[in-house]
């Protein structure tokens, strides 16, 4: 009897570690990474999706100027203009928000670059911050602003 209320504790216990959402930092990582990946792809719909309903971004000084529209327009735009596309992401923190554990900041240096053949011709680096939050399953990006 003893035994099968360990067996059943253990099946429990590792029930619920199964069901709990990633650490923010594993969570937001990952995110990143897809949307790396989706951009490269030229993937606009890999890369909304995970972007919340919501969503504002935006150069520095005209942060907030961007919504999820927007951004798919923007991204329309730049796959159209360059056959390839390269992201690289690094540099990657993630703050947590004390007050709020369904909410964390990241930053990030991007270089993006773009090319028609395998040279890029154009390429730039960018210093981002982001404020992601954990909605339905997943760590979504709700703000992002670069300089």
């Amino acid at each position: 009897m003893e035994f099968k209320r360990i067996i059943s504790a253990g099946v429990l216990a590792m029930s619920l570690m199964a069901c709990e959402r990633p650490a923010p930092e594993v969570g937001i990582r990952d995110a990143i990474t897809d949307i790396e990946q989706a951009i490269s792809a030229r993937d606009n719909a890999g890369v909304r999706e995970h972007l919340t309903d919501d969503f504002q971004g935006g150069p520095g000084d005209a942060a907030g100027s961007l919504d999820k529209r927007g951004a798919q327009r923007m991204l329309a735009g730049y796959f159209l203009r360059y056959k390839n596309i390269g992201v690289v992401v690094t540099a990657i923190t993630v703050e947590p928000l004390a007050h709020d554990p369904e909410q964390a900041w990241s930053e990030a240096t991007v270089v993006l670059t773009g090319a028609e053949g395998l040279i890029p011709e154009t390429g730039r680096a960018y210093s981002v911050r982001g404020l992601w939050q954990y909605r339905d399953g997943a760590w979504r990006l709700a703000q992002l602003g670069w300089e």
